[in-house]
């Protein structure tokens, strides 16, 4: 059974984005990724899973790095620094679901009940 994270990853839209938000960052490519459900609920235990993330709660945000890309989860956003195209955001994507299936249950269970209280 799929849960909602990786539900909100396979119903996913990716659109690379070119330059940053001042000109000096004109050579910076991302990857945004817009997520089709709200994951925040499953976002303290998503960080447990992926080695050297961080989490903050009040933010409802956690950053990790893959490969040679900086990685930012927001509860309807995934940003993916340094993603040269489509298919490397793919890849990200790719990584975080097969981490959400492998812990399929655990995080099933964990938003289970935090939704549940």
């Amino acid at each position: 059974m799929k849960n909602l994270a990786q539900s909100a990853l396979e119903n996913s839209k990716i659109s690379i984005v070119q330059g940053g938000r001042c000109p000096c960052q004109a050579w910076m490519i991302r990857a945004v990724v817009e997520l089709s459900d709200n994951i925040s609920a499953a976002m303290p235990h998503m960080s447990r899973l992926i080695e050297g993330c961080t989490y903050n709660p009040e933010a409802k945000l956690m950053g990790f790095r893959y490969k040679d890309m900086g990685v930012i989860v927001e509860a309807k956003k995934i940003t993916i620094n340094n993603a040269e195209d489509e298919a490397t955001a793919r890849d990200v994507i790719d990584w975080l679901e097969n981490v959400i299936i492998k812990h399929n249950s655990e995080l099933t269970e964990a938003v289970d009940s935090k939704i549940a209280k």
